[in-house]
């Protein structure tokens, strides 16, 4: 974090620990929004979760992009999405997955209170990167009541246009 005022904050990577605490804090809800999603991204959300003491209350959902070309190279790893799912079947929590073909948003919501829109990806390299080793990302972090719930209006329209995933489908 490198300067908050009474509306926001401004992070720039590296950001993975203070990601990491607000996962952890969150009571109810938490929506993520990231076109890429990669193994090490996932691990370092379920880990976590799972310090989450609500756990067991959470309703989470995650949109990615339905990108045919981004599995193959890996910028969507499969395997990522997979082992989200399984852990969403293994753990007491509502966790559903979305994809859309033109999703480009990075974006983070936390109890419909506090919302992080960032250049950082669900990924080693954009949230969880070490300085000097992951990619260069920087983010606003909204906690203005008015600001938050624009954002999860319009995140909410993007689910809607959305399509399902199942473990099928992966």
């Amino acid at each position: 974090m490198i300067y908050t005022n009474s509306a926001c904050s401004l992070w720039r990577t590296p950001f993975g620990e203070e990601f990491s605490r607000m996962v952890q804090e969150v009571r109810s809800h938490l929506t993520i929004v990231s076109p890429y999603i990669r193994l090490a991204g996932v691990e370092g959300l379920c880990n976590a979760l799972l310090e989450n003491s609500r756990l067991s209350s959470l309703d989470m959902k995650v949109l990615t992009r339905q990108d045919p070309e981004a599995l193959p190279i890996g910028t969507l790893e499969r395997q990522a999405l997979l082992d989200l799912l399984h852990f969403g079947e293994k753990h007491p929590l509502s966790l559903r997955l979305r994809w859309i073909p033109n999703l480009h948003t990075k974006l983070y919501l936390f109890d419909d209170e506090n919302a992080l829109i960032t250049s950082a990806n669900l990924t080693e390299q954009g949230i969880f990167g070490d300085e000097g080793k992951g990619d260069l990302e920087y983010g606003v972090v909204l906690w203005e009541r008015k600001l938050v719930e624009r954002v999860s209006q319009d995140v909410e329209r993007y689910w809607q246009w959305a399509t399902e995933v199942t473990l099928k489908d992966l």
